[in-house]
Parts: structure tokens; sequence; C-alpha cells
């Protein structure tokens, strides 16, 4: 795979407690893979990716769900921050950094 990896920070606010209680799911190109907020690294080959980023809230499965095209070079680490909604209704905010 060269090294090339995509590094994602995920944040929530401190008030929204409890998001403190649910997975956050990273799907790169139709992939899932659910785990915790947080940093999170992920080996990619180079290339141009589509990364999504949610979570399950209530009854909700796809809360917050953003979504962001990255160009990921060989041998290099790109950083992606995604942060939940105020509300939780509304689409979440992902960015390259």
């Amino acid at each position: 795979m060269g090294g090339s990896k995509v590094t994602i920070v995920a944040k929530h606010s401190p008030l929204a407690w409890a998001l403190y209680f649910s997975k956050l799911t990273v799907e790169i190109d139709g992939q899932s893979s659910v785990g915790r907020w947080g940093n999170r690294i992920i080996e990619l080959s180079p290339g141009r990716h589509e990364v999504k980023v949610f979570f399950k809230y209530l009854f909700k499965p796809r809360c917050g769900e953003a979504v962001v095209t990255v160009n990921v070079e060989n041998d290099e680490n790109t950083n992606i921050e995604y942060r939940a909604p105020a509300l939780m209704s509304s689409p979440g905010k992902i960015r390259i950094v």
C-alpha cells in the first residue's frame, strides 16, 4: 500500500453527552468501519476516495452524515476533521485539514 493513510479526527460537543455512548461509522468507498470517537488512522491505496462519517442516534441509523472526497497521495498522510452537528437532525461538518 505504500504507507498512504487517512487520519480522521471526530469530535462532538461535550454538551452532547448522549454521543459518548454512540459509535461512529466511517465509510470509505462503501466499506464501513464502526468505532469510537476521537482519532482513527486508516491505511488506503493512493487515489481518490469518498469518505462518509455518521453515527446512530436513537432510531436514526445515519445521523449527522457528512461526505468528503479526498485524494490520497503515495506515502502521504491526509488529515480529515469531522464535527457532529449541534442539532441531531442536521448534517455534520467534515473537512480536509
